[in-house]
This record gives C-alpha cells, structure tokens and sequence, in this order.
C-alpha cells in the first residue's frame, strides 16, 4: 500500500467523493476518490484541506481517502488531555472536557421514549450560569 498527502480539489457531496491535487506532480488533479465512511458516520472534507490518501500495491490508480488531519493550517480549535471534540458545523458541535458533557447548537431536537428529568437550558440561560 501507498499513502500519499493531497489537497482537496474538488468535493462531490452526494456520493462521497473528492478529487485532489499533488503539488509534487505539477498541481496534477486525480479522479474522483471515495472518502472512508467510518462505519457510516458522514463529515466530507473542505476544499484545500490536506489529506491522506491509501492507494493498493496492486498497481490500481483509484485512491481512498482516509481523512484530513491536523497540520500548521488546521489545528485542533479545542485541545487538551481528556478532551473530545466533534464539530459538526462551525456552530454545532459536542465538547467534552473535565466530567461536563456540551452539546452546543442553534436548534436541538431532543427524542426520546421517557420523560427527562433534567432541565434543558437555552444559550442566554447557560450564559447566565457562567
């Protein structure tokens, strides 16, 4: 297997799919490739975002991208020991750090089959709290 480093050209958002660009190569852009699903869970990369991208040993010209990672560009927006961040949008997200669990965006649809018993906040009540 190869692994080789690419900036994403092109994004299909419909089938998963994106093109990149090897500066190595005189800005060469390749076909489209498939993202790696990750057992079903669906965040596509940007344009211009880096990422690594798996190519077989047995000579196939069609790529896998494995995702995009952290680099002088894109820095983790939230680091730390203990912390887990998933951004869904630049406003949307889920933040865990020191026993509190955040679930932060402008609407939140909540469904479940009990009653809850715990209250729910709007953001001017959180702000409020701090």
């Amino acid at each position: 297997m190869e692994l080789r480093i690419g900036k994403v050209s092109t994004v299909n958002y419909k089938t998963g799919m994106v093109s990149v660009i090897y500066e190595e190569e005189n800005n060469a852009v390749t076909a489209k490739m498939p993202c790696l699903s990750f057992n079903g869970e669906y965040k596509m990369p940007k344009a211009d975002d880096y990422v690594a991208v798996a190519y077989l040993s047995n000579g196939s010209s069609i790529g896998l991208i494995l995702g995009s990672f952290w680099n002088e560009k894109n820095r983790p927006k939230h680091p730390g020991k203990g912390v887990y961040h998933k951004e869904f949008a630049p406003n949307a997200y889920i933040h865990y750090d020191k026993d509190t669990l955040t679930l932060y965006a402008p609407n939140v649809k909540v469904i479940t089959k009990s009653p809850v018993d715990k209250e729910v906040l709007t953001d001017e009540q959180y702000r409020k709290l701090e």
